[in-house]
């Protein structure tokens, strides 16, 4: 996580540093992104970077919670006006975002990918971990909404939910990595969507047997 030097930046010198480190990562990928080209390029010494950030782990850690937000706040979801009728239609459209995001800007996706390609041992460092955890609690309060308005399943608690979908969403990210290349964009869709559609059925409460 950044340290606290890093908020008291003007909020405009926060977002330069964040978005310019987010299209390297996303170019370059997480290895071969270099530390030193971002601080040139957002005219920030490696001296002072060590202010606000531990690492390039940490850099990037802070990168994707950054783009998350963006995402999460662009959509405009408000979780607790959620209700049964809109909470699929929300997940859905939250997926579409990020795609037309990504299309408008080719190193969201490179960003992504970037995620995808993290070995074992850097997904096990505390940096990829505090983000592991902020999208881990993010769902548990997504799908505790979700249960109380009777869009999800409340036979089991929301945390186990959500730990079924961080091991999904991980065993995608390695099949995505393996494969991202020979993809064409429309099947990258279409497999995006059918994820989704097998995580509804997933999480959606049980059909009550007749």
């Amino acid at each position: 996580m950044p340290r606290p030097r890093f908020f008291k930046l003007p909020a405009d010198r926060r977002h330069r540093i964040l978005e310019v480190a987010a299209r390297h990562f996303g170019e370059r990928g997480y290895r071969d992104a270099s530390l030193n080209q971002i601080l040139e390029e957002c005219d920030v010494s490696k001296g002072a970077a060590y202010y606000y950030f531990d690492g390039k782990a940490d850099l990037f850690g802070a990168v994707v919670e950054h783009v998350f937000a963006e995402t999460i706040e662009e959509a405009g979801l408000a979780m607790q006006k959620l209700d049964r009728k809109s909470f699929w239609p929300m997940m859905l459209g939250l997926q579409q975002r990020f795609l037309e995001r990504a299309r408008r800007e080719p190193w969201i996706e490179g960003l992504a990918r970037a995620i995808w390609m993290l070995s074992d041992e850097e997904r096990r460092s505390p940096e990829m971990a505090a983000v592991v955890e902020l999208t881990v609690s993010w769902l548990t309060a997504l799908f505790r909404r979700g249960q109380a308005v009777g869009a999800v399943r409340d036979d089991l608690p929301a945390e186990l939910l959500s730990d079924l979908v961080a091991s999904v969403d991980q065993a995608a990210d390695r099949w995505l990595g393996r494969n991202w290349e020979r993809l064409q964009p429309a099947q990258r869709t279409t497999i995006s969507d059918a994820l989704l559609q097998a995580l509804r059925r997933l999480l959606q409460p049980p059909r009550k047997r007749s």
